[in-house]
């Protein structure tokens, strides 16, 4: 066996890896995606609150390093708590905006599970070399080798190409393959990021309904449909003293910080009257 026939071997077997690793990650991801959408309540949550739970608990989690943002935002994921879920279930634009656009504090393996539901492991690397260790951690290596391999095969293939300059040009395609994949999905990303933030606004003065009791001034929860899509929120009463238990419906009058401020229905519907 030659060298022209290592070559292709290891090319023809790091595209199949890549590949490979790739559509397990992505169909896991999706599969995942749609089990959780099922639900009700947190699952339906998922479905809004997908691109600002995971935003805003990541964001401020991964962003924030290893103190307590990092505490907040997984606790605000996975957290069952009335304060868990208003970090994690957060309808804020404004929190959203902010986040949404701080990509310099993000890794690009944030980027790509937050975007596209690729659950993959965590590295801790803000403050070691991120620019550098993020071409290393395993979406941006099975890309690069899907991608290379595939352009080194097919160089091997040709005749009018040195066989030597095969290994480079598939070291240039997988790097510029990997920078072109990211970007496409910081892009989807900032645009989901500014489709739920109009689905917020859109809520105000529409009705909602109490999932978590809001009481003596605590922030409770609320879910609200839009666009057949359910949402879920932070809410606190509009007047000190109002409680809202679970089930009872109420109307959105403002959205402050992130937090739908509530009123109750029966009021405004004996006004009408």
């Amino acid at each position: 066996m030659d060298n022209i026939q290592i070559l292709s071997l290891i090319y023809g077997a790091a595209g199949v890896l890549g590949t490979a690793y790739l559509c397990v990650a992505m169909g896991s991801g999706l599969l995942t995606h749609k089990h959780h959408g099922h639900g009700s309540g947190h699952g339906s949550g998922h479905l809004g609150g997908h691109a600002s739970g995971h935003s805003a608990g990541h964001s401020s989690g991964h962003g924030g390093g290893h103190g307590p943002g990092n505490r907040a935002g997984h606790g605000g994921q996975h957290g069952g708590h009335p304060a868990a879920q208003a970090g994690s279930h957060t309808a804020n634009p404004s929190a959203r905006g902010a986040q949404g656009h701080s990509g310099n504090s993000k890794t690009l393996l944030s980027k790509i599970e937050h975007s596209a539901h690729m659950h993959l492991p965590h590295f801790h690397t803000h403050h070691i070399w991120p620019a550098i260790v993020d071409y290393f951690n395993p979406t941006s290596v099975a890309i690069m080798f899907s991608m290379g391999g595939m352009f080194g095969f097919l160089c091997l293939q040709l005749d009018s190409v040195p066989k030597l300059l095969s290994l480079p040009c598939a070291i240039v395609v997988g790097l510029i393959a990997r920078k072109v994949f990211f970007n496409l999905l910081e892009k989807f990303s900032e645009i989901s990021t500014v489709s739920t933030a109009v689905s917020t606004e859109s809520a105000i003065g529409g009705e909602a309904t109490i999932c978590l009791p809001v009481s003596d001034g605590r922030i409770g929860e609320v879910f609200y449909e839009i666009g057949g899509k359910r949402f879920n929120a932070p809410a606190r009463a509009d007047v000190i003293g109002s409680n809202f238990g679970r089930g009872q419906k109420v109307w959105v009058t403002d959205i402050k910080e992130g937090v739908f401020i509530v009123m109750d229905c029966q009021p405004a519907e004996t006004s009408e009257h």
